[in-house]
């Protein structure tokens, strides 16, 4: 079994202008926007929220690529380091897990799931929609995508002599609540699904933060559920807001936007 080893640690990449997008570098197609550091008020207290840089809304495009590569190396796998883990002896294989590709693929057997809401046959694999919000995807999917990529940006960068990048991951409550209060997303609701990068940018020049498709992130609630973020095309909802899920939760109106963190020199 080939074993493709890429290690979560964060390392820092220069900032930018707020609001200013970046491709920072052999992004492989994600564009990411810098969102200065600030606070915000959560659960009656104020919390402070380093800089980071957030995507639009994953494409259908995008993901395919992500279950392309599962297909094409299903004996390949993504060995995780965790830092806290590793013992003094350094043994590095003793905080690793291995996620074959295969094992992977199993679960991210894609589920139109539209039901007959509206009129989007083959969604996910049809050119047309290239450009529009990945959908039917669980937590789980979301955070192997990010992994995936992660990996994949590191690859590359490698090859070209460059430091390695921040992880991708998703992004805390407190992150996408921060993003959106400082975008100003009260925006009309709108009630059928759109293009990724449809629709008027808000002040932080990305797109709907707070609409299309509700959103993952990477918090839990007090109940051990996962929280996702965010109104859709099927109901309108606040920042403050919580979607509630369990990990293999699924639909047509939620998918997910990754996030790197920023750390200055």
């Amino acid at each position: 079994m080939k074993h493709t080893l890429f290690i979560v640690f964060a390392v820092w990449l220069a900032g930018s202008a707020p609001g200013q997008k970046q491709d920072l570098s052999l992004l492989l197609d994600i564009d990411m926007t810098l969102i200065p550091e600030g606070t915000i008020e959560h659960n009656g207290e104020e919390v402070h929220v380093n800089a980071f840089r957030m995507s639009e809304e994953i494409t259908n495009r995008e993901y395919r690529k992500f279950i392309e590569a599962l297909m094409a190396n299903p004996d390949d796998s993504m060995g995780v380091i965790d830092p806290d883990k590793i013992t003094p002896e350094l043994d590095i294989r003793k905080s690793m897990t291995f996620y074959q590709y295969g094992e992977i693929l199993e679960k991210e057997t894609y589920s139109n799931g539209w039901g007959g809401e509206q009129d989007f046959e083959n969604y996910f694999y049809d050119e047309t929609y290239d450009d529009y919000p990945v959908v039917g995807v669980t937590y789980e999917s979301a955070k192997f995508f990010c992994l995936w990529k992660t990996q994949q940006i590191n690859i590359l960068r490698r090859e070209k002599g460059l430091p390695q990048a921040a992880d991708l991951r998703l992004p805390t409550e407190t992150e996408w609540m921060y993003a959106a209060k400082k975008a100003d997303t009260d925006t009309e609701h709108v009630s059928q699904l759109r293009k990724v990068k449809g629709g008027e940018e808000n002040r932080l020049g990305l797109h709907n933060l707070n609409n299309n498709v509700s959103e993952w992130t990477g918090s839990q609630s007090e109940e051990g559920l996962r929280i996702a973020k965010g109104g859709s095309w099927k109901q309108k909802a606040d920042a403050e807001h919580r979607w509630k899920r369990p990990e293999g939760f699924r639909d047509n109106a939620t998918g997910f936007r990754v996030v790197m963190s920023v750390t200055e020199p």
